[in-house]
Order: structure tokens, then C-alpha cells, then sequence
């Protein structure tokens, strides 16, 4: 301002904050840029001089960021150089796949507990049911939505709720009526979702139908209630063994998510960019259970660890703020001494195994399963003996942080 009054100017410092640079990504509320900004309004007195008014921004340089992580340029040989890559363990019949577990949350609120520490909460429903609706209408509209029990964590006094979306690959419907389905978050629904109130009546309705079809009394529809006990008992009793139960799709995940004020990143009090938990997180496996290269030839999971313990720099170089024992991810001689006499064994053990022919894809799980886990008991995905879902076959890094930097 100094500068431009000793030129005889006339200048006059204004607040910059108003000023807006075009938006990476189109804003879900008010305007995308300033194509979309409101326009000056109003008029001026008769004057004799001449009023010129310029506010021109220009970036002298594109920093990499969330919204914009690469130039087209750069994005155009990634994909490029990534489908080389991919080309080499198809032709080795590896049937490798590389992803992540997108951990989506509030775009308006994260400091809430249900949004940072607590498992659940009214907005997290409402968030979820609006996600859930969204991806039913523009995946699979007639997918059968499922509401029920996920995840029990240890030290947790009861599982956490899931909401399952299943539907067919070949376009048929799998489902047509959502009113047959119960909803036992009803009074969370987000005002967004298209999902019709279930009726309360709709089972014994549909059980009363089938009685006379099958020329049955209706004393014989009785209401009927899981007994938890029984069902806890049986799956003490069950015997060991058993086996493990497109781009396109991802931008449409994360677009519907967006529209659900969801996103997948955080931000601290000063600003920092940081991740949401398991979304950062980089897991391998295979397109199916059956086809991860870790249930296949364990040998490979036992060569990769033993790479990994060799060479801890890797464990630290994509590493968040949290290392060590306490961090979700700690190396094995970062706990128990006898960690490392024990992975061994293991190691031994799978390769005796190995040498007999093909083993159970759980007794890889079995024998590393205490030793890839953190302080919380957060273990590895490959074949856990409890419900098939835990039987992904999956390895997750979650020493690997992706967060941009």
C-alpha cells in the first residue's frame, strides 16, 4: 500500500478472505468458484473520475493436494505404469489384488465421539442410511438391504451394527418389496433416503399366507425368537476346519458418499490433513478368498514378513504419527521378546506343512494370527475360524499410511 501512495496512487488495503479460487471439486453447498460468485450490485454518484475495478487471482504454483493429487499428465502414466505392473503377476497366475477399507466420516462434524472414538451414534445411522439408499439406486435398485449385527471388538460389551447391501452380478433383481424389510433404525432415517417404512405386520402376514397355501392352521403362526444362548453354545461346540468363505465403482462410492456429507479424510485444529482410520490403510488379497496368493502359498506371506522384519525402515518410511508398541500397527520385535522365537516356529510349522501338500488355508491363520495383532487385538483378515466373513483372506498394512503429504 506504501509502495503504490509514493507513486501518487490511490490504494486502499481490502480483506482478501472473500476471495475465491476455483474449486477441484463441485461444492455441496453455495457457490463452486468465481463463475458462480454473486455479482457486484448497486450504483455510484455523479463524479468526474473514472472508477476501474480488477480482482484477478492466479496460482504460481499447483501444490499436490487432496482434491488434486496429480496433473493429468502424471495420473496418465500412473495408470499406464500400473497396468504394466498388473500385467506380470496376471501372467504368473498370482491373482493379486491391492485396495483399501474406506472409513468414511461426517464432512460437518469431527470432533463428535461417534465421529473420532465411540462405535456408534444417531448421525452415524442417518449418514449410513442415506449412503446405503444412495448406492441401492445408482448400483443395484433392487439389491436386499440388510440391517444387523457386525463386528463384536474385543473389550466392547456388545457387536456393532452393520448394513448390508447384496445384490446379483448378472442385473437380475434380487429383491423388489422393501416394505418386507425391517428397519430397526427407523426413527435414525435420514430425510435424503428413499427407503420406505417397513411394516410391522409384513411377517405374519407373509407367514399367514403360506399357512393357507400349505392348508395349515393359523394357530401355527406362533411369533418365534432367536435364543442367543443356543446359537452362542452351538458355535463353541463346532469342530476346528473348514475353508474361507473397477475403478468405476470406487468414484461411484466415494462421489454417493459425498452427496451423503461423508468424506474419508480428517483435519486437526491447526489444519493438518490426516486420515480416518482403516481407510488409509493398504490391504492385499485376491478377487476372492480362494484366489489370495497368502491362503495359496503361504510361503509367499512368510517370505514377505520375513523381508519386512529384515528391513525396518519400511515400517517407519509411510508410517503415521503413531509407532511402536502402542500404535494398530507394531512390528513383532517392537512387543514381547519371545515374539520372535514364536514367529518362527511358525514359520517352520507352515512350511512343514507346505512340504505335505496343500494345508487348510486356517492353519496359516492359526499360526500367525497372535503375532500380527496390536495391543487391542486387531488382527489380520486371512482365515479366522469364526463366521466366513472373517475369511477374507486379506492382509492388512496398516503400518502403511496413504495419506497425501
Amino acid at each position: 500500500m506504501s509502495v503504490l501512495r509514493q507513486l501518487g496512487l490511490a490504494a486502499r488495503f481490502l480483506s482478501g478472505y472473500l476471495v475465491q479460487l476455483t474449486s477441484d471439486v463441485p461444492a455441496l453447498d453455495g457457490p463452486s468458484g468465481p463463475a458462480a460468485s454473486a455479482p457486484i450490485t448497486g450504483a455510484t454518484g455523479i463524479c468526474t473520475t473514472t472508477m476501474e475495478f480488477s480482482n484477478t487471482v492466479t496460482r504460481i504454483h499447483e501444490d499436490p493436494r487432496v482434491t488434486l493429487p496429480y496433473t493429468e499428465a502424471s495420473w496418465s502414466a500412473i495408470v499406464d505404469l500400473g497396468a504394466r505392473v498388473d500385467a506380470r503377476p496376471a501372467a504368473g497366475d498370482v491373482r493379486l489384488t491391492v485396495g483399501g477399507e474406506p472409513t468414511f466420516v461426517s464432512i460437518d462434524n469431527q470432533v463428535d465421539p461417534e465421529w473420532t472414538t465411540a462405535a456408534a451414534g444417531p448421525d452415524k445411522r442417518r449418514r449410513a442410511g442415506a449412503l446405503t439408499a444412495r448406492l441401492t439406486a445408482t448400483l443395484a435398485p433392487h439389491a436386499l438391504t440388510q440391517r444387523g449385527q457386525g463386528k463384536w471388538y474385543p473389550g466392547e460389551p456388545l457387536p456393532r451394527w452393520q448394513i448390508g447391501l447384496v445384490w446379483r452380478t448378472d442385473g437380475e433383481p434380487l429383491w423388489h418389496d422393501d416394505t418386507l424389510l425391517a428397519d430397526p433404525w427407523a426413527e435414525h432415517r435420514d430425510p435424503e433416503s428413499v427407503e420406505p417404512a417397513a411394516d410391522p405386520d409384513a411377517a405374519r402376514a407373509l407367514l399367514a399366507a403360506l399357512a393357507e397355501d400349505l392348508g395349515l392352521p393359523q394357530t401355527q403362526v406362533r411369533p418365534a425368537y432367536e435364543d442367543g444362548l443356543a446359537r452362542l453354545a452351538a458355535l463353541v461346540r463346532a469342530p476346528d476346519g473348514g475353508s474361507p468363505a473397477g475403478l468405476d465403482g470406487l468414484a461411484t462410492l466415494y462421489e454417493q458418499a459425498r452427496r451423503s456429507r461423508l468424506s474419508t479424510e480428517s483435519f486437526d485444529i491447526d489444519g493438518t490433513h490426516g486420515g480416518t482410520g482403516g481407510g488409509n490403510h493398504i490391504t492385499l488379497g485376491g478377487r476372492t478368498p480362494a484366489d489370495s496368493p497368502f491362503l495359496r502359498r503361504p510361503d509367499l506371506l512368510v517370505s514377505m514378513l520375513t523381508y519386512w522384519q529384515r528391513h525396518p525402515a519400511l515400517s517407519y518410511l509411510f508410517a503415521g504419527r503413531f509407532v511402536g508398541t502402542p500404535s494398530q500397527a507394531p512390528r513383532v520385535d517392537e512387543g514381547r521378546a519371545s515374539a520372535l522365537y514364536e514367529l518362527e516356529i511358525a514359520f517352520a510349522e507352515i512350511a512343514r506343512l507346505g512340504e505335505e501338500g496343500a494345508a487348510p488355508a486356517w492353519v496359516t491363520d492359526r499360526a500367525l494370527r497372535h503375532l500380527l495383532a496390536d495391543i487391542t487385538d486387531l488382527r489380520e483378515k486371512l482365515a479366522r475360524q469364526s463366521t466366513d466373513t472373517a475369511r477374507p483372506g486379506i492382509l492388512d498394512l496398516r503400518r502403511v499410511r496413504t495419506v497425501l503429504r
